[in-house]
């Protein structure tokens, strides 16, 4: 990415980013630098918010390691899906954070009117590290009616 994109992307007003584009170069980035700047590109051009943009920045953020960017990048949106807490639990259960993954299980179906789906719990059922967190978890997929999911995942 030239530094001439970047000083247009300085100025929002006088430029339209087409934040596709950005979205689509996202897939071929193997640098954090490099995803970080079309971050900043999305920033500006007032993307970053959106559920189908950042969700896959967390995801490559995480892929490439940085777990403390992909918090962020989480936390800019503005109302989070089952895709993008899915997004979150898989980041931290790549980066080795499971007791973090667990943590953001329970709050994203204690604090959000989210529901989980069943691409929620084969990350945190990996993240578990103990008896209790899996009795917790396993508490949580029978009253969810996800029990045939559950016992599809154990076979």
């Amino acid at each position: 990415m030239s530094q001439r994109t970047l000083a247009i992307a300085s100025k929002p007003s006088s430029i339209h980013i087409d934040q596709c584009k950005l979205l689509c170069r996202m897939n071929h980035v193997v640098r954090i630098e490099l995803l970080r700047r079309l971050h900043a590109l999305l920033l500006v051009s007032g993307g970053a918010e959106k559920t189908f943009i950042s969700t896959p920045l967390v995801n490559l953020y995480a892929h490439l390691g940085d777990i403390s960017f992909a918090c962020c990048t989480f936390d800019q949106v503005v109302s989070n899906d089952a895709y993008t807490w899915n997004s979150m639990i898989s980041a931290n259960v790549r980066c080795g954070n499971f007791v973090e993954a667990v943590n953001c299980f329970f709050e994203s179906i204690s604090t959000s009117q989210v529901q989980p789906d069943w691409y929620t719990f084969p990350p945190v059922l990996k993240a578990c590290g103990n008896l209790i967190e899996a009795k917790r978890l396993h508490s949580w997929v029978f009253k969810l009616g996800f029990t045939w999911m559950f016992w599809w995942l154990l076979s």
